[in-house]
Formats: C-alpha cells, sequence, structure tokens
C-alpha cells in the first residue's frame, strides 16, 4: 500500500518531497491560499474506450497505472479538508490477475454472477461493481433482484418532458403517478397561484407521501420550478412511522417502491464535511435527505447499490469521523462499519 490522500472527492498521490501525510498537511496548512502542487490525481474510470475489454476502470482504493500518470496542477484551499489515504497501484494486468482470483473466490452464490471463461471478457462488468478488498454493493443472493427506484424517477421524468406532463388535469397525472411509481394516491386538485402551478393530493401512506416528496423535489429542480406537487398524510411522525409498521411491512414498502432507508452516525464535529462529500451523491438522485441532525443523518437510498458504492469511494473521510452506516431494505438490516476497508458487521 502507498501513502495517498482524499481531498475534495478526489484522491492523489503525496508529492516525492513530503515524506508521509502528516508532513504535507502541515505544508498545505503553513502556506499562503490555494496551495498549488502537480499531483498524480488517482482514477477509477481512465475513459479508456474499448469495443471489447473494459480498460482502465478501477474501484479505490486500487487505482491503475499506465493511464494518466502524468502529474495535474491541484489548488487546496484548506488543510482541514485532507483526509489520510491508502492506496494500491496496479497495472492493468496485474489488477485483471486480482480479479479475476476475486470474482472466482466471492462472486458464486450472488444470482448475478456468470462463472468465468478464460478470455478477459469475461471480467467485463466487474470492474466498476467489486473492488479487490472484496465489497460489492452489487451482490444478491435472494431472488428477485431489488428494484431502483432512482431507475423509475428518470423513467417517469422522461414521460414527463416528452408528453409535457405539467398541462394535463390533476386526475390523469395522479393515474400516471399510481401507475409509474407505485403510488396510492387520492382526491388530486390543481390550482394556480401567484405564477405558479400546485398539484396536490392525499396520500394512504408515510412511503407515498414520501415519494411523492422525492418526485416533486425531482420535478421543480429538473423541470419546471414554478410546478409543486405536494401531498398530504395524515399519519404519525416519520421516525415512529418505520418502527410502528413493523419489518415485514417497510421490507414490502421498500420492494415496491426500489428504496432503502440509509442512516449515518458519526463523530458531529464532521458534519459539515459529510454534507459536502455527499452533496454528488444527492444531486445526482442516489441519495434523498431525510432527516438531519448532526452526528445522525437519515436518507432514502434511490440506488442502493451506487448508494453503498459512494460511501465506499469515501473511506478516508468516514473513517476519520468514526462513522457507522445502516441500511434498510427489501431484504432487512445491514451494518457497516468502516475501518481499512467498508465490511458488513
Amino acid at each position: 500500500m502507498q501513502q495517498a490522500v482524499f481531498y475534495s472527492n478526489i484522491y492523489f498521490l503525496i508529492p516525492p518531497e513530503y515524506i508521509d501525510f502528516e508532513s504535507f498537511r502541515q505544508a498545505v496548512s503553513s502556506a499562503q491560499k490555494p496551495f498549488a502542487l502537480e499531483t498524480v490525481i488517482l482514477r477509477e474510470d481512465n475513459g479508456i474506450p474499448s469495443w471489447n475489454v473494459q480498460k482502465g476502470v478501477c474501484m479505490a482504493p486500487f487505482f491503475l497505472t499506465g493511464y494518466h500518470d502524468e502529474p495535474s496542477l491541484l489548488r487546496i484551499q484548506c488543510a482541514e479538508d485532507l483526509y489520510p489515504a491508502e492506496v494500491e497501484l496496479l497495472s492493468q494486468q496485474e489488477y485483471n490477475t486480482r480479479l479475476r482470483q476475486l470474482v472466482t473466490e466471492f462472486c458464486p452464490g450472488c444470482i448475478r454472477f456468470k462463472p468465468l471463461s478464460n478470455r478477459v471478457q469475461s471480467l467485463n462488468g466487474h470492474f466498476e461493481e467489486i473492488a479487490l478488498d472484496g465489497f460489492c454493493a452489487y451482490r444478491v443472493e435472494s431472488k428477485p433482484s431489488p428494484r431502483c427506484f432512482r431507475d423509475l424517477l428518470l423513467s417517469f421524468g422522461y414521460f414527463w418532458k416528452t408528453f409535457s406532463y405539467s398541462e394535463i388535469p390533476a386526475e390523469e397525472l395522479c393515474e400516471h403517478l399510481k401507475q409509474m411509481l407505485y403510488l396510492r394516491l387520492e382526491k388530486p386538485q390543481l390550482c394556480e397561484a401567484d405564477g405558479q402551478k400546485i398539484w396536490s393530493s392525499r396520500a394512504k401512506t408515510y412511503f407515498d407521501a414520501c415519494v411523492t416528496e422525492i418526485v416533486a423535489h425531482y420535478v421543480s429542480t429538473v423541470f419546471n420550478p414554478e410546478y409543486l406537487i405536494r401531498s398530504e398524510y395524515r399519519g404519525i411522525d416519520r421516525d415512529e412511522d418505520l418502527e410502528i409498521h413493523g419489518e415485514n411491512s417497510f421490507r414490502a414498502n421498500c420492494k415496491r417502491y426500489g428504496l432503502s432507508i440509509l442512516t449515518l452516525d458519526y463523530d458531529s464535529l464532521g458534519a459539515e464535511q459529510l454534507k459536502q462529500s455527499l452533496s454528488d451523491l444527492i444531486e445526482h438522485w442516489y441519495l434523498f435527505p431525510l432527516n438531519i441532525s448532526e452526528g445522525h443523518e437519515r436518507y432514502f437510498a434511490l440506488d442502493s447499490a451506487m448508494a453503498l458504492k459512494g460511501l465506499h469511494y469515501r473511506l478516508p473521510l468516514l473513517r476519520t469521523f468514526h462513522t457507522s452506516a445502516q441500511l434498510h431494505g427489501q431484504y432487512g438490516r445491514k451494518q457497516y462499519v468502516f475501518a481499512d476497508t467498508m465490511r458488513e458487521a
């Protein structure tokens, strides 16, 4: 393993003139800002086009050499945002050999697994899903393969844009929401006020209200900020609702919607850093914030696998603030701890 740095959601090598991470951080802290340096930035996807074989694709903290090894100019604004990381650099051939051995030993038992052939092409699909430390967020041992709400949301967005959903009557939009997103809504209304269109309905369950909230935010962010979608739910408190409805009911809703609840507990000193780091996952609709307080955050995971993969990528930051995670979804609760690798507790 080799010492590196995690900063602003990128990994880079410590320049050779610094003996370790602490000496580098001290130099950045005492220097005028921004601190400029030339360093090798480590990438999970090196953007190598290929018709048959995936090349240049890996998962942190294992990175490939031979693609973008030339130094890049990097400017650092704050030394407190630097986190120590350990990485391993491998050639493509070394990476392929390690990956093949890992897949052979680890992947049997997953319903998505297909036996490898002697051809390198049979490794395609594994490069971006399983890290060489054995972490895989895509493993599924039970049928059916879990539904992904993010796919449903993006599909709904396509139809919203293509068929001008903002122009159709409230009853018709309600039917589309029910059919495409499995929502249970009733008594839809549509009115206009102060230049805004306000569509509202009554949700039958807590989950229906939350999903409608996600859809509302998606529509107002991506398509039309003046079109407001609202749902009324006369239920109990959200946190209580998750417990009172019971494990079986909760899992049934997660399965129906393709959603999971992701809870993060961490040292409260890292609240701002964690929020900033996870913003990329939120902006790309992998996570949707529910209730957030310093040291304890709860999200809907719209794509559970990608959300867990995103956490694995952020291991240096998560370790620094002693983060633990709980994913409550279609197949029950899973606990994760963050040490040198992300592993299931």
